[in-house]
């Protein structure tokens, strides 16, 4: 019914889908993202899980047509959920799409804290290398500072393949990139923390409240560990990083040989391990250094 939905407004507004343009606004898609802490004393990350979708809810706002996404929540000490999730609530986002322009709108409510009110441009996917991407979308105020695109590839992004990909300058600590149709590495309407290594888009597709993707899909070992780091992995992975406790990135390798060829080097002390798989969803892991 809500993809039937979906479809008829879109075609009553004359929305057509381009055939080189993959619309972000589909009735089933579904967003999962976190947030991460890491406790110094401990060595335990906590972690604010998200899971985000559409309802079948509109309004028209500035000559637009907007869409209600709702969201819930949950929390997580390493891989084992404290608490269930909650119930799901009106997220105080609405999204609009110009398929022709090729633009995604966001405008924040009165419900949604981290961002100044009103409408601001999202996506532009018309935009070529060396254009500059305005991120007031994401980042509220003066926090924003625009970037350039350095590079455009196409992806295999959780399972969707040839996804439009834009790469943009150097970040500190940070590779950020925009995926046409799916949203950003940090999640879909914000990245209010966009240079905080703790957010992160982990999972995206459809009717994903369906059932749980298993919250483990390899196996990290020994730790602590000494001079060597073994993986046991049920998906091919794409890129590796270990990252130091203040989010600073320390080793980004293709190959847990060339991981390995550096990690006796390392001081003592705890790291972590983000794995990027193939469909480039993510996993990360605490690891101790004797």
């Amino acid at each position: 019914m809500k993809q039937f939905l979906f479809s008829l407004l879109f075609s009553f507004f004359g929305l057509v889908v381009a055939q080189d343009y993959s619309p972000m606004i589909q009735s089933d898609n579904e967003w999962k993202f976190h947030s991460v802490m890491p406790d110094m004393d401990s060595g335990d990350f906590y972690y604010k899980d998200y899971h985000v979708r559409f309802t079948d809810n509109t309004i028209t706002l500035n000559d637009k047509l907007y869409w209600e996404l709702e969201i819930r929540s949950r929390d997580r000490i390493n891989d084992i959920a404290t608490s269930d999730w909650t119930d799901w609530a009106d997220a105080g986002i609405l999204l609009s799409e110009n398929i022709d322009e090729k633009k995604v709108y966001v405008y924040y409510e009165e419900g949604f804290a981290q961002h100044s009110l009103g409408e601001f441009l999202l996506y532009d996917f018309n935009l070529g290398i060396g254009d500059t991407v305005n991120l007031l979308g994401f980042v509220d105020g003066d926090t924003s500072e625009p970037v350039t695109i350095t590079n455009i590839t196409n992806e295999s992004i959780y399972g969707v393949e040839n996804v439009k990909t834009y790469h943009f300058e150097e970040m500190t600590g940070f590779n950020f990139r925009i995926y046409e149709g799916i949203g950003n590495t940090m999640g879909l309407f914000t990245a209010t923390v966009m240079q905080d290594f703790g957010w992160e888009l982990t999972d995206f597709g459809k009717n994903l409240s369906q059932g749980e993707v298993s919250s483990i899909i390899s196996k990290v070992y020994p730790n602590p560990f000494t001079t060597q780091i073994q993986i046991d992995s049920q998906k091919p992975i794409k890129q590796l990083e270990l990252y130091d406790m203040t989010g600073k990135l320390i080793q980004s390798k293709t190959t847990l040989a060339e991981l390995n060829s550096n990690v006796n080097s390392l001081k003592s002390g705890i790291y972590l391990l983000t794995i990027t798989y193939s469909n480039n969803s993510k996993e990360t892991f605490k690891l101790m250094k004797k």
